[in-house]
C-alpha cells in the first residue's frame, strides 16, 4: 500500500511539473549564439546567427543545435525563405553575401545555385517556386531557383520589406515597403498606399489578409491590399515579424513588448508573454506545432493548440518586467506618446523633467495594476531636450527625448 501511495504521490508531481497551473512559454536553452533569422521546415528548426555568424539546425524542436554550414566567411545573417517543392515536401532558399543556396533536406545540407548582382538583401520571400528579394538597390525575382536574377521595374528608392500573393492571373501581387507600395501586376506599375505618416517594418500574407507592421502599430487589409485600416495597436511600438497559424489567427512579435496574439485576423492583439525571460524578441516562426521565439539568449517555445484555445487575455499573460519604452515620435511636435510596463500592481509615477532636473510636467500618478500602458505628453516647452522617468515601486528609469518646435533653426553660423 505504501508503495502505490508513493507511486502516485510521484505521478501527481510528475503531472504538476509537465502542466503548470498557467500555460507559458517554456525556456528551452541557451543555443549559444543570437539568432536573426528563424524558420520551419518539415520537423527542422533552420536559424541564421549573426553572432556568431553562421546557418544552425534543430532537429529537436529547439533543445540542440547544430551548425550545418560552409558557406563563406559573410558573417551577416541570412535571409531564409521556405517553398513548396511541388511534391509534398519544402525546399529552403538563403541568401548570404551575394549568393544564393538551396536546401532540399530541411536544412541539413546547402547547394550554391547563383550569385547576386545586388548587394544588402534586406529581405527574402517566395511564392510558387519563385523568389523575391528587397536590396538596398530595390527589387529583383528569380525563376530558377535563385541562379539567375532581373530587377522589377519600380519603386525606385532602396526597398527594406516584400511579400508576395498570387494576383489570380499567374503572376504576383507585391507589396513592398518602407513606404508601403502595391503591385498588381508583378511590379509594372506600383500604387502608393496611405500609412497614416508611417513606415512599414515588416510585411505579411496569408491569404487575402494584408499585415504592414509599421513604426508604430499595425496597418491590415482583409482584401488582399485595395483597403487599409490601423488595427488597434496605437500604443504599442513597432512590430517585427509576423507568423500565421490558422485562418484568422495570428501572431506578432512587437519591438520591447514581446509576442502578441490575434484571433481576429488581425484586427486586436493581446499579449502572450508568461515565461519569457525577456520581452525584446528578434525572430519567430511556428512548425504547425509550437511557436519559437529567442528571448534574451535563450530558445522558447510555446504550444499552438493551447494559445489558439484560450483566445482571450489571460491573467497570466501580463508583464514580466518594469518597462520604459522609447517614446514616439521622436523628434516630435506638439506632441509624443509613451509606453510603459509593469508586471505587479504599483505605485506609477510618470513625469517630464528639463536638462537641470526641473519637473516641467507629471503624467502618471496613480497606483495601476500589472499592464502595458500609454499616455500622451502634449509639451508646452521650449524646443529642447528633455527627459522622461518612470517610478514603480522600487523600479526607476529615465529616457531622453527631444521637443522639436517647426519654428526652430540652426544657429546663424552653421551649416
Amino acid at each position: 500500500m505504501k508503495t502505490l501511495f508513493r507511486f502516485l504521490i510521484a505521478a501527481i508531481c510528475l503531472f504538476i511539473q509537465t502542466y503548470p497551473a498557467h500555460a507559458q512559454w517554456i525556456q528551452i536553452n541557451a543555443p549559444g549564439f543570437l539568432i536573426g533569422s528563424l524558420v520551419a521546415s518539415g520537423s527542422n528548426l533552420i536559424a541564421g546567427a549573426y553572432s556568431p555568424g553562421g546557418v544552425f539546425v534543430s532537429s529537436n524542436r529547439g533543445v540542440s543545435w547544430s551548425r550545418v554550414d560552409t558557406l563563406g566567411l559573410d558573417l551577416t545573417t541570412p535571409a531564409i525563405a521556405v517553398d513548396s517543392n511541388g511534391v509534398g515536401g519544402t525546399d529552403v532558399f538563403l541568401i548570404r553575401g551575394t549568393r544564393t543556396f538551396r536546401s532540399t533536406d530541411d536544412g541539413i545540407s546547402w547547394s550554391v545555385t547563383g550569385v547576386l548582382t545586388p548587394s544588402a538583401v534586406f529581405d527574402l520571400v517566395a511564392l510558387d517556386r519563385r523568389l523575391f528579394i528587397a536590396t538596398i538597390h530595390g527589387l529583383f525575382r528569380s525563376s530558377d531557383d535563385g541562379a539567375t536574377w532581373m530587377p522589377i521595374p519600380g519603386p525606385e528608392y532602396m526597398a527594406m520589406q516584400i511579400a508576395v500573393s498570387s494576383n489570380g492571373m499567374g503572376g504576383a501581387k507585391l507589396f513592398v515597403g518602407p513606404y508601403l507600395r502595391v503591385s498588381t501586376d508583378d511590379g509594372t506599375t506600383w500604387t502608393q498606399m496611405n500609412t497614416f505618416g508611417h513606415a512599414t517594418r515588416s510585411l505579411f500574407v496569408s491569404g487575402r489578409t494584408v499585415l504592414a507592421g509599421l513604426d508604430h502599430g499595425v496597418l491590415r487589409s482583409t482584401d488582399n491590399g485595395i483597403s487599409w485600416a490601423i488595427a488597434n495597436t496605437s500604443f504599442l511600438p513597432s512590430v517585427d515579424v509576423f507568423v500565421a497559424y490558422e485562418s484568422g489567427k495570428f501572431f506578432a512579435s512587437f519591438s520591447q513588448y514581446g509576442v502578441w496574439m490575434s484571433a481576429d485576423g488581425g484586427a486586436s492583439w493581446a499579449p502572450i508573454n508568461n515565461g519569457l525571460p525577456n520581452v525584446t524578441l528578434n525572430v519567430l516562426a511556428a512548425d504547425g506545432t509550437n511557436l519559437y521565439t529567442e528571448a534574451n539568449g535563450i530558445m522558447c517555445r510555446r504550444s499552438l493548440s493551447e494559445l489558439v484555445t484560450s483566445v482571450k487575455k489571460s491573467s497570466a499573460d501580463v508583464p514580466t518586467q518594469f518597462g520604459l519604452a522609447e517614446n514616439y515620435p521622436n523628434p516630435f511636435n506638439p506632441s509624443t506618446t509613451i509606453s510603459f510596463s509593469i508586471p505587479r500592481t504599483s505605485r506609477v509615477i510618470l513625469t517630464i523633467v528639463d536638462a537641470l532636473g526641473r519637473t516641467r510636467a507629471e503624467l502618471v500618478n496613480e497606483e495601476k495594476s500589472a499592464g502595458t500602458y500609454q499616455t500622451k505628453w502634449n509639451a508646452n516647452v521650449p524646443s529642447g531636450i528633455y527627459f522622461y522617468r518612470l517610478q514603480a515601486g522600487e523600479y526607476v528609469e529615465t529616457k531622453k527625448n527631444g521637443c522639436i518646435e517647426v519654428s526652430w533653426q540652426w544657429p546663424q553660423g552653421r551649416a
